[in-house]
């Protein structure tokens, strides 16, 4: 080992010499701290002092710190002590060490009639912080009680302005607390509604003004095995929603009860979830059947089962036809009629509702059928005797479209507007027209008469037309109801002409 030069041995001596003098600081504060405790067992001195090094603690005078200090049991630095005493003194610094060396800082309590007292004094790195209260004997224990009755009372405070009742009972269920807004239900009830465990209850409470009474929730907690908490929270609009909600129910149930359409909802399981009415009397499946929820196969089934259902080519693929009659109706694009043994014809619709239910509907479209059919009827009928005329006849719509003509039309003038792609006009016709007669003087007034009927033919004068085959036809406008024309092209016979304005005339 080398000889330690003069530098680093003198350097070593004075790091000594400084330990020392600290170990005998720190031995004269123990001292003086025991002093200090021994006086105060004979004299209180109405005092408790914290001792900082920086901003760590490094002792106290506080007996039985946990005890007293519940929230400062841990407490370890200058920053919780101070968020502490800040409550009460103010504006403390943060920062110890900006503290001006041997000088007493002295800060009141701003609390209205209190008398303690907070001094703060450095010495280099070390801050003794010291509470005062003449009037008690440890100022820090009423520091600490003070503090919690004034956090009770905010607590207080805040639970009376919760916009909620609260209240608690003992294992006996009699009230031994309770907030400010539990006193309207108690003018109204006499008592606070009480439950053991942890449950829910609805209860109401009568308005003075008449009205609808006010509605509660209450929620129970169980605090250990003496007392019980009670929440009672208002619920007035969820009441409203769902007296709202029954009422249309019940308005809906009712409607669905008077549809003559019959309704069978699926749910997204294939069950059936709703049914009306007209549903039993158009399917004749019973209500015991279908209040049992039978899934969408065995519906199809039963309705098979009592001819309800088309009867299939292949009955094996029934089931696939029933997956696609769901699958269509799940993407609204399912619309079949059903002819039925009977003459019974139904419309079956398939829509698709929320969370992936599917609604089949049955309609009874006999009557609509046989109506239907019956019109056919007469409108082949009727354009069956039209075509059996000798007369060439044509009706031509207000809008100038030619509605009807006869099959001696046809052959006359050579259209067939029933045969077109196209809507044929009066344009059209007059064109033809001069195409099969021979081109006169006649024609302005042909023309304005066939267009709107405006131009009267006069009593016992006829309008002649020749056609390029030699023959003379008479031809006439009628006014039909509606504003609709009829214009009739009649072949004159030789021996029956007469002396008339003809077109060669």
């Amino acid at each position: 080992m080398g000889v330690l030069s003069f530098p680093v041995v003198l350097g070593l001596l004075m790091v000594s010499a400084a330990a020392s003098i600290l170990v005998l600081w720190l031995m004269g504060l123990v001292d003086q701290r025991r002093q200090s405790a021994q006086d105060n067992a004979n004299h209180p001195t109405r005092t408790n002092s914290f001792l900082f090094c920086d901003h760590t603690l490094t002792d106290h005078d506080v007996k039985d710190l946990a005890a007293h200090l519940p929230n400062l049991e841990d407490l370890k630095n200058w920053s919780e002590l101070h968020d502490w005493l800040g409550r009460q003194f103010g504006a403390l610094p943060l920062n110890l060490q900006s503290l001006s060396e041997d000088t007493e800082h002295h800060y009141e309590n701003q609390v209205p009639g209190a008398q303690s007292e907070l001094t703060l004094t450095r010495s280099g790195q070390f801050t003794r912080v010291t509470l005062h209260d003449p009037l008690v004997p440890s100022p820090a224990a009423w520091f600490a009680t003070d503090e919690i009755a004034r956090s009770m009372n905010e607590a207080q405070d805040v639970l009376d302005h919760a916009p909620f009742p609260i209240w608690k009972t003992n294992a006996a269920g009699r009230l031994i607390w309770k907030n400010a807004p539990c006193a309207m239900i108690e003018r109204a009830l006499d008592v606070l509604p009480t439950q053991k465990g942890k449950a829910s209850a609805r209860f109401s409470v009568p308005r003075a003004d008449g009205e609808q009474p006010n509605w509660y929730e209450v929620t129970s907690h169980d605090v250990g095995k003496s007392s019980t908490l009670h929440f009672a929270t208002a619920i007035d609009q969820v009441i409203h929603a769902e007296s709202a909600q029954r009422d249309f129910v019940q308005t809906l149930t009712k409607t669905f009860a008077s549809l003559t359409t019959g309704l069978a909802v699926f749910d997204k399981n294939r069950q059936l979830a709703l049914f009306n009415p007209a549903l039993v009397d158009l399917t004749g499946l019973p209500v015991t059947f279908l209040s049992a929820r039978p899934d969408v196969i065995r519906f199809f089934d039963e309705l098979r089962e009592r001819q309800v259902l088309p009867e299939p080519k292949n009955y094996a693929s029934l089931r696939t036809q029933i997956r696609d009659v769901i699958a269509k109706a799940n993407e609204g694009r399912y619309l079949e009629i059903w002819n039925l043994p009977g003459g019974v014809t139904y419309r079956v619709t398939g829509r698709p509702h929320p969370d992936g239910a599917v609604a089949i509907l049955f309609e009874d479209i006999s009557a609509e059928i046989l109506k239907t059919q019956q019109f056919r009827t007469q409108i082949d009928l009727g354009q069956s005797v039209i075509d059996g005329l000798d007369h060439a006849i044509v009706v031509i719509a207000p809008n100038d479209l030619i509605m009807l003509c006869n099959t001696a039309a046809t052959d006359l003038i050579k259209i067939d507007p029933g045969n077109s792609f196209v809507d044929m006009s009066v344009g059209t016709l007059i064109s033809a027209c001069r195409d099969q007669f021979h081109s006169d003087a006649l024609w302005a007034m042909f023309e304005a008469n066939l267009r709107d009927g405006s131009i009267p033919h006069s009593s016992g004068l006829d309008r002649h037309l020749n056609s390029r085959a030699g023959h003379q036809f008479q031809y006439r406008i009628k006014t039909l109801p509606g504003g609709m024309r009829m214009l009739s092209f009649t072949k004159v016979k030789t021996h029956a002409q007469a002396p008339a304005l003809t077109m060669a005339e």
